[in-house]
């Protein structure tokens, strides 16, 4: 199982896996008397989160394409406050209106695709794609019968992006109905759409490869 967010495409078998690294912070503002009621996830523009047994809330988060640092950043706050401002301005006020340079924080790097959709499904024998395949680089609408080729046993699940949470537990009954050759969860053309070939597919049709 090849489950190691942007590190799961370091393997020679997976290196052909187009992942992509866009750096994300969430916030971290110590809970106020009237915060502390709050029960649920608020999501809108951003989200906020009920404090934890730290009594701290977190929220956020950014999304920066042209950064890879791992280092919390104040200006990273500042968007994650004028995004909660923009769910919902009462939300900000329920933190004592803190300012960014007050805030905690962690950033790390979420795991895309190009599509930003997952990854979940066996993964594929590059070269034997290629061959088998090669055929769309003439016609991007030939209809090639044949079944893909995947290594045995060897599963990928990443590039949840910013859905981690809602994409996880499906993936994971995705693969679990792989490997125990049961029914599919999804219908066809979304289990396609998760497959970690269809990129494979997609750059012959458009000749990259």
């Amino acid at each position: 199982m090849l489950a190691a967010s942007n590190s799961s495409s370091a393997f020679e078998l997976s290196q052909h896996l187009p992942l992509k690294p866009i750096r994300g912070q969430v916030s971290i503002a110590p809970a106020q008397n009237q915060s502390r009621a709050l029960k649920t996830v608020i999501c809108g523009a951003g989200y906020l989160a009920p404090a934890d047994e730290q009594a701290a809330h977190t929220f956020g988060a950014s999304y920066n394409l042209d950064s890879l640092s791992s280092e919390v950043e104040v200006q990273d706050h500042q968007r994650n406050i004028d995004t909660l401002i923009k769910t919902d301005p009462t939300l900000h006020s329920l933190l004592g209106e803190v300012k960014a340079s007050q805030l905690d924080g962690r950033a790390a790097l979420r795991c895309t695709s190009p599509d930003y959709l997952p990854l979940v499904g066996p993964l594929p024998v590059f070269e034997d794609f290629v061959e088998n395949y090669g055929g769309l680089k003439r016609d991007a609408r030939a209809d090639i019968p044949l079944s893909g080729s995947y290594w045995p046993g060897l599963y990928v699940h990443c590039g949840l992006g910013s859905r981690g949470f809602t994409y996880a537990p499906l993936g994971a009954e995705i693969l679990a109905s792989y490997i125990c050759g049961e029914a599919p969860v999804l219908p066809n053309d979304l289990q396609k759409a998760l497959n970690p070939a269809r990129f494979i597919i997609r750059d012959l049709k458009r000749k990259r490869i």
